[in-house]
């Protein structure tokens, strides 16, 4: 996870996190086969939507988008970059980090 800027130094997290996906692991074979139908949703996290003027934080984003999905049928999800970046205007595309998401949405515990 990148530092909030200007900080630049990414940081490492220990999550003791247990996934809980066993029936979706089991079943996603024919919902991602290359032959299945497939609608994507691609957003820009920071623009998508904004809770009193502020970002939503990663968790509500993907509480958000799991209802979206739901409801609009959609199958996929597609985020434009989360990496941080300098300049806000370019949604991510000018990253000053690779392999380390933004602070801009919160830590990997929200």
């Amino acid at each position: 996870m990148c530092e909030l800027p200007p900080a630049t130094a990414s940081r490492i997290w220990t999550l003791d996190y247990e996934w809980s996906d066993a029936e979706w692991m089991r079943t996603r074979a024919r919902r991602n086969a290359l032959d299945a139908p497939m609608s994507i949703y691609e957003l820009h996290p920071g623009s998508w939507r904004r809770k009193d003027g502020y970002f939503l934080n990663y968790r509500e984003l993907a509480h958000a988008l799991a209802e979206l999905r739901a409801r609009a049928g959609f199958t996929h999800i597609e985020l434009m970059p989360i990496t941080e970046h300098p300049f806000y205007g370019s949604w991510g595309y000018q990253t000053v980090g690779y392999f380390a998401p933004t602070s801009r949405y919160g830590t990997p515990r929200t």
